[in-house]
């Protein structure tokens, strides 16, 4: 089978291209260019000129021009670099006629194959978020690379060059002959009537360029065809046969039991397996805790030259942006702030913890959140349910209490999230998630689970009144298409699950709205039918949900439905922390639904988004570096109001989701770090807070509203992380070097006239966040990245890393005021512009 799955990409006009294989098995093939293949993680073996050589990581080889390979693979990522020295400058392109023995696998002296590593580093470490002018610089270093191969690995080619060359065209064509026409009758007969040679001439060329024999090579290509063939389950094999040039059904059959070791009937029933489940996509069955970053260029990284050559190569462009002239006069659009509707934070017990009570104050007296989302309020972990020794329920509210009078006292209402299932209670009370384990367990009375509910809905009644337990939104669980993680086997036992609650809590007030348990993104968007079938399941049981609840996070879940068994094995072992690569992608996905919501009957339009982030990891160290605050600058004001709530997940690195890091600064989620010692992104927080409530105009990287007389603008200098780290390779990025994912830094000189003033003065504020102000991860390292040793280490800490605020009085002419800012990589500013009569009233 013909499996070679291309992680990456590096696309070049030059006459390089490179990407990032997953190799299993690759058949015989040859090009126009020379290729090097770097092992980066795995072994590989690779066939050329009819001799296996066996590579492990770190292991380099070049195929040379017209040589046919084949190489395969045992988990296994290959660079492949591939030039094409016949497209170059004329004076240059004879070197098309080298042959050059490059082969670490086989050679006792490692050293001599460094220069060429080191120029591999380079050459991705350049091209991973290409200059304008890239093309210049990859053809140097393809000049280089073909010095450094000329010079060490250059070889005479010991056989005759013109009689070799001769047979090399003989062979290239007849292996075009054979791939066209592989569906006919083919025979060493009629390629030797074709070509005008002699059948035992080609016989002997065959297997000297191709490794083997006519009619093997022949059944290789049926066989790869075939093999895409039975990928559809409609098509019979009788058929495929016929189709691939077989001669009957037995000879298939044959062909393809001796290559991969069972029937093609066998191949067809495992297909049409991955068939019928096309649509459980990997949102289904990945466990997302199990993410992390591949490493696989860790080794090639090592071969970097200094770091003074590394920053050569990327140094920081300006962009001057000139935004068209805004009408401060114009009416504007009424905004009603729902990212303030909703945050987030780990488990019901994290709110009894002293510095989370803390962080939760601050956050109010900044922000002024509505609502509160948690996980675990009924884990037995808050001391819930128990049972007697005649099994029935005893039920304790104490630390329930506790919870929701305190979110009360700091005017937060709780996102009433009803999970996970009481140990005592669980029918499979083995199945835990979290650190802390959660158990993700059905009841095993259902009797008992309804119980329970009414008794905590009168309870909340009781003591808290029915106005304003009726202000509360409840739903049950927590993404239950997460199969393998939250989920069930069969989804209708959750949907029963469902149901019964549904119908406990309306049957007490049905008043209280209640929503769907919380989804992935794209399961709304449609990449598989869980949410259909759910849909269709509360129509025809009476149990429509008041509105819609989903996750967003950037990453890449979904990837491709396997469509072959190597291809779903492949997908088993590649399940690193990959990423969407469009930087647009919650606005994407936000359209999608939107979009599927008016196609299809949900009987609801509220769409709240309840729990989000730049990542779903609590170890991914861009959490803590400024990129944090542009990104959430971005994502909120690009989709400002477009959903009920931004539910961001979640205030505190404290959590029980995974084993809590010793290390400060560790890539958790929160907008604290243990010590309330404030990220930058809780500052872009602050900024959207005090926006006005009339939107006069927004715009990529920027967002402008009004209150009174005064303007507020927030400016954002976003910037994407690379290709390469999309795809989860971290390269060359470090526990304290975290920039390198951005290795295109820009600047931004932002020009922005405003016209129709009213007064001749104004008092314009600034308040900046960047890598020099406001980011206590910068400051951090400023301060040698060391541990926080006292209080007083802590406090220096928090007080060096506040945004920069700066102040000025600025005068109109013509009643226009023209703003100028340059806003470095990553930075988020707002400006507040307020009249000079107006602070003189005050």
């Amino acid at each position: 089978m013909n499996i070679n799955h291309e992680l990456i990409n590096f696309k070049t006009s030059s006459p390089m291209n490179f990407s990032v294989l997953a190799i299993e098995n690759l058949e015989r093939y040859w090009h126009q260019s020379i290729e090097l293949l770097y092992v980066l993680s795995g072994s590989a073996q690779v066939q050329s000129r009819n001799v296996q050589y066996n590579l492990h990581e770190d292991d380099i080889i070049i195929i040379n021009m017209f040589d046919v390979h084949a190489v395969s693979g045992n988990q296994c990522e290959v660079l492949s670099l591939k030039i094409n020295i016949s497209a170059l400058d004329p004076e240059i392109s004879h070197f098309s006629q080298n042959r050059f023995n490059c082969n670490s696998s086989i050679e006792a002296d490692k050293t001599k194959f460094i220069p060429l590593k080191q120029l591999i580093a380079l050459i991705v470490k350049s091209n991973v978020n290409p200059e304008d002018n890239i093309e210049l610089l990859n053809k140097s270093y393809i000049y280089k690379l073909l010095y450094i191969l000329t010079t060490n690995f250059k070889v005479e080619d010991t056989t005759n060059s013109k009689n070799a060359n001769n047979n090399l065209d003989r062979i290239k064509n007849i292996i075009n002959y054979i791939n066209e026409n592989y569906r006919e009758k083919i025979s060493l007969n009629n390629l030797a009537d074709t070509f005008y040679l002699s059948t035992p001439y080609i016989s002997k060329i065959f297997k000297e360029f191709i490794g083997l024999s006519f009619s093997d090579y022949l059944t290789e290509i049926r066989l790869s065809s075939a093999v895409k063939d039975l990928a559809n389950p409609n098509s019979k094999i009788e058929y495929i046969a016929e189709k691939n040039g077989f001669s009957n059904t037995r000879s298939f059959v044959a062909a393809f039991k001796n290559k991969y070791n069972y029937l093609p009937s066998k191949y067809c029933k495992k297909t049409d397996t991955n068939y019928s489940n096309k649509r459980r996509s990997m949102t289904e069955s990945i466990n997302y805790f199990a993410l992390n970053h591949n490493t696989s260029f860790n080794r090639l990284v090592n071969y970097l030259p200094n770091n003074d050559i590394i920053t050569e190569v990327h140094k920081s462009n300006t962009t001057i942006y000139e935004i068209d002239s805004i009408d401060t006069l114009i009416k504007g659009v009424q905004l009603s702030h729902t990212f303030k509707t909703l945050t987030c934070i780990g488990k019901a017990k994290n709110i009894l913890i002293s510095e989370n009570q803390h962080m939760l104050r601050e956050l109010q007296q900044d922000i002024e959140f509505h609502y509160i989302r948690f996980h675990g309020l009924l884990d037995d972990e808050m001391m819930f349910y128990s049972e007697n020794e005649n099994g029935n329920p005893e039920l304790c509210f104490t630390y329930i209490d506790l919870v929701i009078d305190f979110l009360l006292s700091i005017n937060l209402k709780p996102f009433m999230e009803l999970s996970f299932m009481p140990k005592e209670l669980a029918s499979d009370p083995t199945r835990t998630m979290f650190f802390i384990d959660s158990v993700i367990s059905l009841p095993k009375s259902m009797e008992k689970w309804n119980y329970i509910i009414g008794e905590l809905i009168k309870h909340f009644i009781s003591r808290y009144g029915k106005k304003e337990v009726e202000s509360w939104p409840f739903f049950l669980w927590n993404e239950p298409d997460a199969t393998k993680m939250f989920g069930f086997e069969n989804r209708y036992d959750f949907f029963n699950f469902y149901k019964e609650t549904y119908n406990t809590i309306k049957k007490i007030d049905p008043c209280i709205c209640f929503g769907s348990s919380p989804v992935f993104s794209d399961t709304l968007a449609g990449s598989n039918d869980w949410l259909d079938t759910f849909i269709d399941f509360c129509k025809s049981n009476n149990c429509l949900p008041d509105y819609i609840n989903m996750h967003f996070y950037p990453m890449n879940l979904s990837g491709q439905d396997a469509t072959t068994i190597s291809r779903k094995a492949h997908s088993e072992m590649r399940r690193y922390l990959v990423y969407m690569e469009s930087e647009n992608a919650l606005k994407e996905n936000i359209q999608r639904i939107k979009k599927r919501m008016k196609e299809t009957d949900w009987k609801t339009d509220k769409l709240y988004l309840i729990g989000w982030n730049s990542s779903i990891s609590h170890n991914e160290l861009l959490n803590d570096t400024v990129y944090k605050a542009a990104y959430i600058a971005k994502n909120i004001l690009e989709n400002y109001d477009t959903l009920e709530s931004f539910g961001y997940w979640q205030i505190s690195d404290f959590t029980e989701e995974v084993k809590i890091s010793n290390q400060l600064y560790h890539g958790g989620q929160g907008f604290f770090t243990y010590n309330r010692i404030k990220k930058s992104h809780y500052y872009v927080f602050q900024m959207l807070n005090k926006l006005g409530d009339k939107l006069i105009k927004k715009g990529n990287g920027f967002f402008i509203t009004t209150s009174g007389d005064s303007i507020q603008i927030i400016l954002y200098n976003y910037q994407h992380y690379s290709k390469l780290y999309a795809a989860g390779e971290v390269f060359d990025m470090t526990f304290n070097n975290r920039y390198t994912p951005f290795p295109k830094p820009n600047t931004l000189k932002v020009v922005l006239p405003l016209t129709n003033l009213s007064e001749s003065n104004y008092q314009i504020t600034e308040t900046i966040v960047n890598k020099h102000y406001g980011s206590s991860f910068d400051k951090w390292i400023e301060l040698g990245g060391l541990p926080l040793e006292s209080k007083n280490d802590i406090e220096y800490l928090k007080s060096v890393s506040v945004p920069r605020i700066q102040k000025r009085i600025l005068s109109t002419e013509n009643n226009c005021l023209t703003l100028t800012a340059e806003l470095e990589p990553h930075e988020v500013r707002l400006i507040e512009i307020k009249p000079i009569y107006a602070l003189n009233n005050k």
